[in-house]
């Protein structure tokens, strides 16, 4: 199946418009949630790293389960604790690389290697650009009875690829419409860039949702295509 940027953006907006008012609650209060404990307790210096760190779970934790349950609520299916895993399983596969090639940036950095540091980025950008295929991944084993492969899934992308890619970049660009409310020492302006903040996280990430249902059900297509 074959779908060019704009079929996909108009999929995505259908998604979009099927977020259920609930599923809107939800994602508005891990913003907020997020904002606040970003503003009290992680840009704060003085705040023991230990209390930082678990606030950080916390946050992530909340995220997790607030997007594994809007996507169960747009394609209609019972959420459950094995869905959860598998999806939770696949989402993490995903974005492991990530974490290595971010790590490999900061022992560039640390040792001084600029070639080292090319590499590293260079790797970042290539993951980025896979992570955007797979957005439909972890839905896709959510719901399915056996297991699929990263390269199961990649294969199940053909045909809105580049679609997915152009996605992610405008996701990439939705997150840093609003400084950091720790760029501001006045109490009121991090106030407003807070909720602003907020707003804009609670946007993005229903955006995001909507982009992995889209590309969920077009690989749907494409397997049932296969099959």
């Amino acid at each position: 199946m074959r779908v060019d940027f704009t079929e996909f953006f108009k999929l995505i907006m259908v998604e979009f418009g099927t977020v259920p008012m609930f599923g809107v609650v939800m994602i508005t209060a891990v913003s907020v949630f997020s904002s606040v404990v970003a503003v009290l307790v992680l840009d704060q210096s003085n705040v023991p790293s230990a209390l930082q760190a678990l606030c950080a779970v916390l946050v992530a934790v909340g995220w997790v389960v607030t997007i594994y349950a809007l996507s169960m609520m747009m394609i209609a299916s019972p959420a459950s604790l094995l869905s959860f895993i598998k999806y939770l399983a696949a989402a993490i596969a995903a974005l492991i690389p990530f974490g290595a090639a971010i790590g490999l940036m900061f022992l560039a950095g640390a040792l001084g290697w600029a070639i080292l540091m090319a590499i590293a980025m260079a790797t970042l950008l290539v993951l980025f650009f896979g992570a955007s295929l797979l957005s439909g991944w972890p839905i896709l084993q959510a719901t399915s009875t056996k297991l699929i492969g990263p390269v199961a899934a990649l294969k199940l992308t053909r045909g809105f690829r580049w679609p997915l890619v152009m996605a992610g970049m405008a996701l990439g660009g939705l997150n840093r419409l609003v400084p950091s409310p720790s760029e501001s020492d006045s109490f009121a302006a991090v106030s407003v860039l807070s909720g602003a903040g907020a707003i804009v996280s609670a946007f993005t990430g229903m955006f995001a949702v909507s982009i992995s249902v889209a590309a969920w059900r077009l690989m749907l297509a494409n397997q049932g295509a296969k099959d």
